[in-house]
């Protein structure tokens, strides 16, 4: 009799965790799929999110070193590099190179011949204690962001001083401006992503919920990691910004890989998820071995808009240890990858700009050389 029940109990135990394995709850990646869609009806968002599942990236575009540009010390100071820090290219194709110890900008022009170079170390007018980076804004003048003087510096394309304006916070961005003057830059409010300020820096607008940053659609960092993205503001490098000639821009959030794409009267147009099956399975990885160490991914290290007009987002893919470009369309389609072709420098800032002739400009801040790479 014993032995029966025996049976039985066995029977009802095996039957029950047949059913416990083959039931299938949400995964993670579910739950924050809904997790986004609330969030997106909360904060009334009527686009639809655009995703890329069908794309394997099978276009590939290459890229080839076709210049360098190598300022080495001479009895000229104003003629040597030494640490690179940022680039940006004008409306006119001109290059700005910005040296964070000699606290000074190289300005090349279209040929990307030397010119001039403006800029002091100090602390006064048109002097800078640690830049961070640059950007031409769409009115035409050159904005150099000094993190450690706490203040924005503005300067015309001849490199003569304009006007700074100062900071309550330490500005760990680099702004984006239309042709407006009106300037775009990460907020400290810790609820907002965006803050918006006129051309005479008075504060027009907040935007952007800091809940998107901390949607995560393929793997969660790790709980220290978690806490201090929860907690802390989003710095430049999690949160990128692209002006378009037509001040369009766009709003690319590390964290979540989701690109915002506004019209010039800060409406929002679009909305596309910036990764895809190739970027995926390298993320995984790469997510659960920095968790182990207690760290986190800024996944794509740069981005630009091309010739062309078409976002372009700088990835490190670790798989095959080089840098990888996608392209999108304003519209949110996936074009193709641009790969470099025997890189000399690999890093996920190998290229950083791109001019009306379709140059595409890089860092090697290893060296201190800029590159300039054409298509192939």
């Amino acid at each position: 009799m014993k032995s029966i029940r025996y049976f039985f109990l066995i029977c009802i135990l095996m039957i029950f965790q047949g059913c416990k394995e083959t039931s299938s709850g949400p995964s993670d990646i579910q739950l924050n799929e809904i997790v986004l869609k609330d969030l997106m009806i909360s904060e009334e968002i009527n686009v639809s999110i655009i995703e890329h599942p069908e794309s394997k990236n099978k276009n590939i575009t290459y890229l080839r070193l076709c210049k360098k540009i190598e300022l080495n010390s001479s009895d000229n100071r104003d003629n040597y590099f030494v640490n690179i820090t940022d680039l940006c290219i004008d409306r006119n194709d001109n290059l700005y190179v910005a040296d964070s110890t000699l606290h000074k900008v190289f300005k090349f022009d279209n040929k990307q011949e030397f010119i001039l170079s403006f800029g002091d170390s100090g602390q006064g007018l048109g002097e800078f204690i640690g830049i961070l980076g640059i950007n031409s804004g769409n009115d035409g003048k050159i904005y150099i962001s000094d993190n450690r003087g706490l203040k924005i510096c503005i300067f015309s394309p001849e490199g003569n001083f304009i006007r700074e304006i100062h900071l309550e916070s330490n500005p760990f961005d680099i702004p984006v401006v239309n042709s407006r003057g009106e300037i775009y830059l990460l907020s400290g409010s810790g609820f907002e992503i965006i803050d918006i300020y006129g051309s005479d820096f008075n504060f027009l607008q907040s935007f952007l919920n800091i809940k998107f940053n901390h949607y995560f659609p393929l793997e969660k960092p790790s709980k220290p990691i978690l806490k201090r993205i929860l907690l802390y503001p989003p710095s430049f490098r999690s949160v990128l910004k692209v002006m378009a000639p037509n001040n369009h821009y766009y709003i690319i959030l590390n964290n979540s890989l989701l690109v915002f794409h506004y019209n010039d009267r800060n409406i929002l147009e679009l909305l596309f998820k910036a990764y895809n099956p190739r970027i995926s399975e390298d993320l995984i990885k790469r997510y659960n071995t920095v968790k182990k160490k207690g760290g986190w991914i800024n996944c794509f290290g740069a981005a630009f808009l091309d010739n062309k007009n078409l976002l372009n987002l700088v990835y490190f893919n670790k798989a095959i240890n080089e840098p990888e470009i996608y392209r999108f369309r304003s519209t949110g389609q996936f074009v193709d990858t641009l790969k470099i072709l025997n890189p000399e420098y690999k890093s996920n800032r190998i290229v950083e700009a791109c001019d009306s002739k379709g140059n595409y400009f890089g860092i090697n801040n290893e060296k201190s050389i800029i590159y300039i790479y054409r298509t192939y």
